[in-house]
């Protein structure tokens, strides 16, 4: 009796599409269904900021946190491909302290994917959003000295 197999995976196309421009790509559409989330989570509320997205470059993507006053940028999560890397650097407006982290995208051959790691650890795509957006969705003022970003601290 044959064993049964799983349906041919198309690894050449996907070995392809597993470049930093693509996955920024990739990024952006899932951020896209969180920054909706996000707005509904906010609605009714009294919060007195918005989520924004910007894609400054196919090399470049911003998501920010900004006053609903003045339009003022409270936060902001930037993402930079470079040729095998992402860079993901956290800034917050109240202060000069910046962060960072790099997102490594390695093929896996047994799985026919691409996968992101972020030192020796595999995230998934809803897991690396999480890492790299919840300080900037959910941290707030009274939250100081806590993060959850996890990355290299940086002076400047």
């Amino acid at each position: 009796m044959w064993a049964k197999t799983k349906k041919p995976v198309n690894w050449v196309a996907h070995k392809a599409s597993c470049t930093p421009v693509a996955a920024l790509d990739l990024f952006e559409a899932h951020f896209n269904s969180l920054l909706d989330e996000m707005e509904k989570v906010l609605s009714g509320r009294e919060d007195d900021y918005k989520f924004e997205m910007e894609r400054k470059s196919s090399h470049e993507l911003a998501v920010s946190r900004i006053s609903k006053g003045d339009g003022t940028v409270l936060r902001i999560t930037l993402f930079e491909a470079h040729s095998k890397t992402i860079t993901v650097r956290y800034r917050d407006g109240s202060r000069t302290l910046f962060e960072s982290l790099t997102i490594n995208l390695k093929w896996d051959f047994e799985h026919a994917k691409c996968r992101f790691e972020i030192g020796e650890e595999c995230y998934s795509l809803w897991r690396l959003s999480q890492r790299v957006l919840y300080d900037l969705f959910f941290r707030t003022e009274y939250d100081e000295g806590q993060t959850h970003f996890h990355g290299d601290k940086i002076n400047g």
